[in-house]
C-alpha cells in the first residue's frame, strides 16, 4: 500500500471516528474509490489498525477518567460486584452492559463485511445518521450521570452501538443521541459514548487476530500500518476536542446536513456504478 493512502485513510479515520459522520462509511467509500483491494486483499485488518490509533487518542483525552474507572472496577470486584449507585462502579458496570449487544453483531459479521462493498447501502446509512444527528440537537438530555445511569439506559445505548457497526451509521453519533434520549446529562453522554469505544475496539482487535495471522506481512505493510495508526491517533485527538465543544453548543445539525449530502451523493454514484 502506498504511504499517501495510509496517511489519507488514517486522517479520515481519526476525524470521522469521533465527528459524528461514520468512520466506517467514509473508509469504505474511500476504499471503493481508490480500489483498495488492489493494494490489500482484506480491508478489515487495516481498518482495525486505524481503530487502534483512535483508541490511543481516547486514552490520552480521557486518561483521568480511565484511571478512575480502572480503580473503580477493581473496587467493584473487591466489593462482590455491588454497585450501590457508586459513580465509578456503576459506570464500569453500565459500560459492560452497553457492550454486550456487540456479541450479536459479531455473529453476523460476514454480512456486515459485505455491506462495506455496497456504496448505495452506505449512502442510505449516512441518511439515517443525518436523521439521528438532526434529532439530537432537539433533545436537551437529562441529569443522569455515572451514578444514576440504569441498565435500561445502557442497553438502549448498546443497541444503538450495535446498529452502528453498519458502514455509514455513526457510532459516536448513535451512542451520544441514545444517551441524550435516555436522560443522560449532555457532557456525560459524550464522555460515555467515547469511553464505550474502548471495549468495542479492543473486542474487534481480538476477533481480528486470525485475519492478522493469515496475512503475509512485508516491511512496507508494517510501515504503512504504523503511519496510518499515528495519523488516526493525532487526528482523532483533535476530533475529540472538537466534538466536546460542538456537543455543548448543540451544533450537530451541520453534521446532519453533511451526512445527508454525502449519503445522497453515495447513492447516486453507487447506482451509476461510478464507485
Amino acid at each position: 500500500m502506498p504511504i499517501w493512502l495510509a496517511i489519507i485513510m488514517g486522517i479520515v479515520q481519526g476525524f470521522t471516528e469521533f465527528l459524528p459522520v461514520s468512520s466506517s462509511g467514509h473508509l469504505a467509500l474511500v476504499q471503493n474509490i481508490v480500489d483498495f483491494e488492489a493494494y490489500m486483499s482484506s480491508h478489515i485488518v487495516f481498518d482495525i489498525a486505524l481503530h487502534l490509533g483512535t483508541l490511543v487518542s481516547v486514552v490520552i483525552a480521557f486518561w483521568d477518567d480511565i484511571k478512575f474507572l480502572f480503580v473503580s472496577g477493581l473496587d467493584w470486584v473487591r466489593h462482590g460486584f455491588k454497585i450501590e449507585k457508586h459513580e465509578g462502579r456503576n459506570t464500569v458496570f453500565m459500560l459492560f452492559i452497553a457492550t454486550l449487544p456487540l456479541v450479536i453483531a459479531y455473529l453476523v459479521k460476514d454480512y456486515i463485511e459485505a455491506a462495506f462493498q455496497n456504496p448505495v447501502l452506505i449512502g442510505f446509512a449516512l441518511l439515517y445518521t443525518a436523521a439521528i444527528l438532526y434529532i439530537s440537537d432537539k433533545v436537551n438530555g437529562g441529569k443522569k450521570t455515572g451514578g444514576t445511569i440504569t441498565i435500561k439506559d445502557a442497553l438502549v445505548i448498546g443497541i444503538m452501538q450495535m446498529i452502528a457497526v453498519l458502514p455509514g451509521v455513526s457510532r459516536s453519533g448513535s451512542t451520544m443521541t441514545a444517551g441524550l434520549f435516555t436522560g443522560l446529562k449532555r457532557d456525560f453522554a459524550v464522555k460515555f459514548a467515547f469511553l464505550l469505544s474502548i471495549p468495542a475496539v479492543l473486542g474487534a482487535t481480538v476477533t481480528s487476530i486470525p485475519d492478522v495471522l493469515a496475512m503475509t506481512w512485508t516491511g512496507n505493510d508494517i510501515l504503512t500500518f504504523l503511519i496510518g495508526i499515528v495519523c488516526a491517533a493525532v487526528s482523532g485527538y483533535f476530533a475529540i476536542f472538537m466534538v466536546r465543544k460542538i456537543a455543548a453548543s448543540k451544533n450537530f445539525k451541520y453534521f446532519a446536513y453533511y451526512c445527508a449530502c454525502a449519503g445522497t451523493l453515495a447513492i447516486i454514484l453507487g447506482m451509476m456504478g461510478i464507485i
